[in-house]
């Protein structure tokens, strides 16, 4: 009769990154989200006290006093910090944040395109794909602060007209490729 061996698994678990309400509370209920699912937390207790612990400085005081061990802390939570951290009116917020948005002297053109990005998402949550490429390229081509170096070949000697066409004539030929 062979022996049978026992299987020992450890499961590694995703650290959680702090979170302090230096940055928007719906990014990190997003990244927690996906985060529980890595780590397989599942009910809504332990989603909460493992959210506790991710708490420091201001959102540490936004959720003080919440009971961890309640049936309704995990939505207590979420509520505290969309209290402390949210806007009334967030979508009329990203709009004019979009709106006014330009590349940023040292930010590259694909970081300034994801934010672009990211402050159209939370807008237009419901947009038309179509919409939105349109909207989001022609923003994105009037947005850049120096289109020279965009385009290998340019210097920023050029008109910047000129070479933003460039630019658009050439990001509509890659639409296709862009993703929501």
């Amino acid at each position: 009769m062979p022996l049978s061996i026992p299987t020992v698994v450890i499961r590694h678990t995703e650290p959680i990154k702090p979170y302090s309400g230096n940055t928007s509370f719906k990014n990190f209920r997003e990244y927690y989200e996906r985060a529980c699912l890595c780590n397989e937390w599942r009910t809504k207790t332990e989603k909460a006290q493992r959210l506790l612990l991710a708490m420091e400085g201001a959102a540490a005081e936004a959720v003080r006093g919440i009971d961890a061990t309640s049936d309704e802390a995990y939505e207590q939570i979420w509520d505290a910090l969309a209290r402390r951290f949210g806007y009334e009116c967030e979508p009329e917020r990203a709009m004019r944040r979009f709106d006014a948005r330009k590349q940023f002297e040292h930010e590259t053109v694909t970081m300034f395109e994801q934010a672009l990005r990211s402050l159209y998402r939370e807008a237009w949550s419901d947009a038309d794909p179509k919409l939105k490429d349109s909207h989001l390229q022609r923003h994105f081509v009037n947005g850049i602060a120096d289109p020279g170096p965009a385009i290998p070949g340019f210097s920023s000697i050029y008109d910047c007209t000129h070479v933003r066409m460039i630019l658009l004539k050439q990001l509509l030929r890659q639409s296709a490729t862009w993703t929501s």
